[in-house]
């Protein structure tokens, strides 16, 4: 299985097109012109038969297996018509748009990834990350999922800490912001990284070294630094993964509400054939039945 994107890319993935299901299409997809509940090879266990959806506004008929595509892809226009899609405008996935266009949370989660996959089981990771990607992804996993990367980010900035109490520390406040540097990087070699890529260290006036040891100041730079780090990223996954999960209620809010209308359909259609089913009203119930008239009083 291939693995799955990064969490950044969510708003992206999972923009919501609005698209109706079709009970018996009578045409095949327009983007692979395969026909729907039908597989290219029967053997293959991993090929997902594609359901029919249609697009609104041009009505267009898609597999659900292409529009996820089309929405990996950031496609919003019709693969046919090339007419603009209507959105479903949720404000989670606005707020997700907004935070993962920050450079430095990209950076973050970059880093917290890369410490999964090295340091711990990655496992349990991409199956959540998976089912966050699949729209099925229930609040309980969703939790534990922003948890693994709590976890992950606080195992960084601890051995950050670490490393700059034990090599020379730099406390700088510039514009009311800590920032630290490390000068000898060679004592954490795997995530040094993370110590020279802040985009934002250059920004601001030259830093002094100057070593200062185990002092009361650099401890309180450390963890002032690495407690801002963590509820700010905190928010910002939180927000990512609570866009998935709020994409997969509106869409079982969408379901229920197609479900309520198919059963209102169904009980007039009762209704209809029982009325139908008396020859003494027919002439009367054809003529309220047609547009544009009413029953005799």
């Amino acid at each position: 299985m291939a693995p799955p994107p990064p969490i950044y890319m969510i708003p992206e993935y999972l923009q919501q097109y609005k698209a109706d299901p079709v009970s018996d299409p009578h045409e095949p997809c327009c983007a692979c012109w395969r026909k729907f509940g039908e597989k290219d090879d029967p053997l293959d266990a991993n090929e997902i038969p594609c359901r029919p959806l249609r697009l609104q506004p041009c009505r267009h008929i898609v597999g659900h297996q292409c529009l996820r595509e089309m929405k990996k892809r950031a496609i919003s226009n019709c693969p046919m018509c090339r007419t603009p899609l209507i959105t479903v405008p949720l404000p989670s996935i606005r707020t997700a748009k907004r935070v993962a266009d920050i450079t430095m949370l990209r950076l973050a989660i970059d880093l917290t990834v890369r410490y999964i996959r090295e340091y711990t089981d990655a496992g349990p990771y991409s199956a959540l990350l998976h089912k966050l990607y699949g729209d099925d992804i229930e609040f309980i996993e969703a939790l534990k999922l922003w948890w693994i990367h709590m976890c992950a980010w606080f195992a960084i900035i601890t051995r950050v800490g670490f490393v700059c109490l034990r090599t020379e520390l730099v406390i700088h406040v510039a514009n009311a912001l800590v920032i630290w540097m490390v000068k000898d990087t060679s004592l954490w070699t795997p995530l040094y990284r993370f110590l020279v890529s802040w985009d934002f260290c250059t920004t601001y006036e030259e830093v002094i070294t100057s070593g200062v040891g185990y002092t009361k100041a650099a401890v309180k730079g450390c963890v002032f630094v690495g407690g801002l780090s963590m509820i700010c990223l905190a928010y910002c996954i939180g927000s990512l993964i609570w866009a998935g999960v709020d994409l997969r209620r509106a869409g079982f809010v969408t379901a229920r509400r197609n479900r309520v209308e198919e059963m209102r359909r169904e009980v007039v259609l009762v209704r209809a054939c029982h009325m139908f089913s008396k020859p003494d009203n027919w002439s009367a119930h054809v003529r309220y039945m047609l547009p544009g008239t009413v029953p005799d009083a």
